[in-house]
């Protein structure tokens, strides 16, 4: 199960990126999200933050 990072699109969200395709721990899900926020965050809109 991949942990999803979404965007919101005013009245509804889309699917920005997907983490940990295929791994079904939390706490290696955590892990990835940590590690793509420290390293890609800026991806994001400021808004979306």
């Amino acid at each position: 199960m991949p942990c999803v990072i979404r965007r919101d699109c005013g009245d509804r969200y889309e699917n920005f990126h997907e983490l940990a395709l295929e791994v079904w721990t939390l706490r290696e899900q955590v892990s990835a999200l940590l590690d793509w926020l420290r390293t890609d965050r800026h991806q994001l809109d400021a808004a979306s933050s």
